[in-house]
């Protein structure tokens, strides 16, 4: 039983600093997803007299960033209360 115990508060610790991990990961991604949409249109104001920026960049311009934050946090909170309900059902042992 002791092993299981040492097992289930490993995952737990697994668990957390994963969740904190990706919860990181999605502030910084929302932030850098900011920025380019920023800079895209900073972009196409410079070079509105030349026909925008999809005009002087081409058909790489037309880049899709998909924006799944909502879809990850709904996820890391998932996971952060089956952690928690692993817990729970340990320490009833």
């Amino acid at each position: 039983l002791w092993g299981f115990v040492n097992m289930a508060n490993s995952l737990e610790i697994l668990a957390n600093r994963t969740t904190e991990s990706l919860e990181l990961i999605t502030a910084e991604m929302v932030a850098i997803r900011t920025v380019v949409m920023q800079n895209r249109l900073a972009l196409d104001y410079l070079l509105s007299s030349q026909g925008g920026r999809c005009a002087v960049i081409g058909a790489e311009c037309c880049t899709y960033i998909p924006d799944n934050s909502e879809e990850i946090t709904d996820l890391i909170q998932k996971s952060g209360l089956r952690a928690q309900n692993i817990m729970i059902t340990i320490q009833m042992f």
